[in-house]
């Protein structure tokens, strides 16, 4: 992704948090349609959930459990497209946000992105199983958790994963 289109979708996201945050729906709506049609599928989030319409009426008729089921979405899908620029401070910014917004900032909150995964093939060319797997995930500690061999004292149940 250049750039250019990296600080769209950047935006596209603080836009989205913004609006959630209560700012002013009809200025951010408009902007979050625009970017929207501008990405298009460059961005995981569908782009229908993204109509003036519905953005500046997104708090009127909904339940709360409309509304938070949706910005978990919005925030899988930032973590998704941003996971590949987690070193620049502003992709953190916005996702640590969105993580505010929807209370996924426990240690039983593990959002992971998978970037690449190359696997490793047998001599013979045929796919042995093993692979070299590049992640991004939002509490190192909380995926070691998980992945560690659960002891009767384990909280491993009580953990959500948002895979993205």
């Amino acid at each position: 992704m250049h750039k250019k289109t990296r600080k769209k979708v950047i935006r596209f996201y603080s836009a989205l948090a913004a609006l959630f945050a209560g700012a002013n729906r009809t200025l951010f709506a408009t902007e979050i349609e625009s970017l929207a049609d501008e990405l298009g599928d460059q961005i995981s989030l569908d782009t229908q959930m993204c109509n003036l319409g519905d953005l500046v009426n997104l708090f009127e008729p909904v339940s709360d459990n409309e509304l938070l089921k949706f910005k978990i979405e919005v925030t899988r899908a930032a973590f998704a497209d941003l996971s590949p620029w987690f070193r620049d401070r502003a992709v953190i910014d916005v996702i640590d946000d969105l993580r505010r917004q929807t209370n996924t900032t426990s240690d039983y909150d593990l959002f992971v992105s998978i970037n690449n995964v190359r696997r490793i093939l047998h001599k013979d060319g045929f796919e042995t199983g093993y692979a070299v797997v590049t992640m991004v995930v939002s509490n190192a500690n909380t995926l070691t958790k998980l992945l560690d061999i659960p002891s009767e004292d384990s909280d491993k149940d009580e953990i959500e994963v948002y895979l993205a």
